[in-house]
């Protein structure tokens, strides 16, 4: 019974070491466990309960709009139930967001953290990407028995998008507290992580990840030069700095745009035949292109058939993954070289060539490329691809066009009101059943765009309050805002545009956390530099 009472003592004498481990503990596990994410959540969440204190806990969460005006997005998903059918989704919905209610109560009505603690907080952070990335790259090398078909799956713990965001603010974090270090050993250990993240987050191919390191890194070097040199100085390089690297982008981008304008023309007698007698076939309906030549012109199969078995053991129609036919990845590779689809020009390949197509590689430069340019290359084409009619299964940046028309047309039929809370993935499955896509059965996913969603979900006037419900508190905090929140709030806003970033734990938890922390979490007028250095 006194051991009992020991051990009761001991946790309530220490309520605050276990809200700073518990905050510690989810700032690690964000990228490395999800079980521990929870653990951690449920940690800080019965500390506060069994350390009641709940009058003045009240009385702190109604004098703080800013939090309040947070807390009626989830309140506003509750309400949403009930004009919904499917109130087993909707649930599960609220489930999943239920991080927007209870970490922010928790963090704005606990003890408000000290600048130390945020520096540790934030470490533990930078620890659990750095670990995130090793784990990773580890399955990239095939340890651990992992097998990959598209390299991004390598972020097996959580979906590569959100991990690309989380290295982004890793990155930002470290470039705006190098200066905050005094001790040589750890400034360049801390150069040596950002490189790594850096290298990391090429390797992993997230494209929205690679974009926005690179405005973080724009940013840093923009803000370094205009307040550590003579300010006029400073903003001239800064200007040219700018130039230099939208002169690169246009200049990458502008060479694949030519690489993928066209370069052949249908010929006028289509009774063309291949040097050994055999007829070509033309796919009119087909007019999709590989570096500007046509895959469906000049195709002989009974050809392909033969020439094929004697360079590979592959059947031409095995499917490779996820992905494609054998076939398939053979006529876009031959079209990326400009060859015919024929004898001739299979015997032109190389032994090396011959290896690309079996590993599913469908244009020769995706091997001569930097994985930057080559996933550049990409995008163009499966944009390209798209609007002349292709099939955009499996091409994530299509089919994230396919999301989004499905999500507005939802969101136009359900204008006012929207479907509600438990109703989306239904609405969904019916617009799909009732189209014309092209996207496969397992691809017909929601609309990936989390404004949209929204928008959908409640109709035009509540999914406008939900952003403002986001939006306002950011403008009431105005004054306590530095750069690293607001690259934080940067970072989770664009990316809501591609993603349904609040859909999923990892998504909701990371934006409720670092929202919540930096906004209703730290005392007022934090001398970390980093953090509160004024920027709005």
């Amino acid at each position: 019974m006194n051991k009992k009472f020991n051990i009761f003592r001991l946790i309530s004498s220490n309520h605050d070491w276990i809200y700073f481990g518990g905050l510690c503990l989810l700032a690690f596990s964000l990228s490395v466990s999800p079980f521990a994410l929870s653990v951690s959540q449920f940690t800080i969440a019965g500390n506060w309960l069994v350390e009641q204190k709940f009058k003045q806990k009240f009385s702190l969460l109604k004098s703080q709009p800013a939090l309040l005006l947070f807390l009626s997005v989830f309140l506003i998903h509750v309400i949403g139930m009930f004009y919904s059918t499917n109130w087993g989704y909707g649930l599960h919905d609220l489930k999943i967001k239920l991080p927007l209610l209870g970490i922010p109560i928790v963090i704005a009505t606990s003890e408000k953290l000290s600048p130390q603690k945020i520096k540790i907080i934030l470490l533990f952070y930078i620890l659990g990407v750095f670990a995130g990335t090793l784990i990773s790259y580890g399955a990239y090398l095939g340890f651990f028995g992992f097998e990959y078909v598209d390299v991004r799956e390598i972020s097996f713990i959580i979906s590569h998008i959100r991990f690309a965001l989380y290295i982004v603010l890793a990155v930002a974090i470290l470039l705006f507290s190098f200066s905050q270090l005094e001790n040589i050993k750890l400034k360049v250990a801390a150069v040596t992580l950002i490189l790594w993240l850096h290298f990391f987050l090429i390797v992993l191919q997230a494209y929205t990840g690679v974009i926005l390191i690179i405005a973080v890194d724009v940013v840093f070097v923009i803000h370094y030069l205009t307040t550590k040199t003579q300010r006029t100085l400073g903003f001239i390089i800064s200007i040219v700095f700018l130039l230099s690297v939208g002169s690169f982008i246009f200049y990458n981008i502008n060479e694949i745009v030519k690489i993928l304008a066209v370069k052949d023309e249908m010929p006028a007698n289509r009774k063309a035949q291949t040097k050994y007698g055999n007829s070509y076939t033309f796919y009119d309906p087909e007019p999709i292109t590989e570096n500007g030549y046509h895959i469906y012109w000049y195709v002989s199969r009974e050809e392909l058939d033969t020439a094929w078995t004697k360079r590979s053991d592959l059947p031409l129609f095995y499917k490779q993954g996820n992905k494609q036919d054998v076939f398939y990845t053979l006529i876009r590779y031959l079209s990326s070289k400009g060859l015919k689809k024929d004898s001739e020009g299979l015997q032109q390949l190389s032994d090396n060539d011959i290896k690309n197509i079996e590993n599913g590689i469908a244009n020769y430069l995706y091997v001569e490329f930097n994985p930057v340019k080559k996933r550049t290359l990409q995008i163009l084409w499966e944009i390209n691809n798209y609007f002349k009619g292709g099939n955009p299964t499996n091409h994530s940046v299509s089919q994230r066009i396919e999301y989004a028309k499905a999500g507005y047309t939802i969101f136009k039929n359900n204008f006012w009101f929207g479907v509600g809370t438990g109703d989306v993935l239904d609405a969904f499955a019916d617009y799909y059943a009732k189209s014309n896509t092209r996207l496969s059965k397992e691809k017909q996913f929601r609309t990936h765009n989390q404004y949209l969603t929204f928008y959908l979900t409640f109709g035009i006037f509540i999914g406008t309050y939900i952003l403002f419900a986001f939006f306002y508190p950011i403008f009431l905090k105005r004054k306590e805002i530095g750069l690293i929140v607001a690259i934080f709030l940067l970072i989770v806003f664009l990316s809501m545009l591609s993603e349904d970033t609040l859909e999923t734990q990892a998504g909701v938890t990371f934006f409720s956390y670092f929202y919540s922390l930096f906004l209703f979490g730290r005392k007022k007028k934090n001398k970390i530099n980093y953090l509160n250095e004024r920027v709005l």
